[in-house]
């Protein structure tokens, strides 16, 4: 995709705005604008080639006013990692779209075996005994391991990966659950999503015992 050497970039931020604001106005390459609210966004849509959101901000309204409006726009950089609310609300034909997903995976999936680690070690159950005062230890017979545990990650892409990454140094095996049931060299196994409950079944079923998902 071809554009003149100062591209004409509409961003509506939602978080991290002064910190975006900083880094794409330091861009040679950009003639920067910034959306502060629907209002703005439609008044300032007029001329941008490039439209850089989170996809919270998309909307039916957002299709509408780019399909009116936006007549050179040409790309849309989603500043996080979803789709969900673009393939719902439609984006007009001829303009590309991108999401973060890449630049948002390590962050997720830090999140994602940070709460698996929890569960494993019943986190929620003992931090309410510490506020009690008391301690019952039957509760330690609920405590987990990942060291061999199998793990089933859904989805194998860019956050699916990291987290593989992620757990693998814990010791844990790595089952990835996609749509074709593909191998990947991060992943112990692999197992279909046919659709989820029998994928997940399949992997029980391959394992012996019902595993982290």
């Amino acid at each position: 995709m071809m554009f003149e050497t100062r591209v004409n970039t509409l961003l509506w931020p939602g978080i991290a705005r002064e910190q975006l604001v900083t880094e794409l106005a330091s861009l040679d390459a950009i003639n920067l604008d910034v959306a502060s609210d629907f209002a703005s966004f439609t008044q300032k849509l007029d001329g941008a080639e490039v439209l850089a959101l989170p996809s919270y901000h998309y909307s039916r309204d957002v299709a509408r006013a780019i399909k009116e409006r936006g007549r050179s726009l040409r790309f849309i950089q989603l500043l996080t990692a979803g789709y969900e609310q673009i393939g719902e609300a439609g984006i007009p034909p001829g303009i590309a779209l991108a999401s973060a997903s890449p630049a948002m995976a390590p962050a997720v999936a830090e999140h994602a075996v940070a709460l698996l680690l929890a569960l494993c070690r019943d986190l929620p159950t003992f931090v309410a005994q510490q506020q009690r005062g008391c301690w019952d230890r039957q509760d330690f017979e609920r405590l987990r391991s990942l060291v061999g545990a199998r793990v089933a990650v859904i989805g194998f892409g860019h956050i699916g990966r990291e987290i593989a990454v992620r757990l693998r140094p814990l010791g844990a095996l790595i089952v990835a659950v996609t749509r074709n049931g593909g191998v990947h060299p991060l992943a112990d196994e692999a197992a279909s999503l046919r659709p989820l409950g029998q994928g997940l079944a399949g992997v029980e079923a391959a394992f012996g015992a019902r595993p982290y998902v």
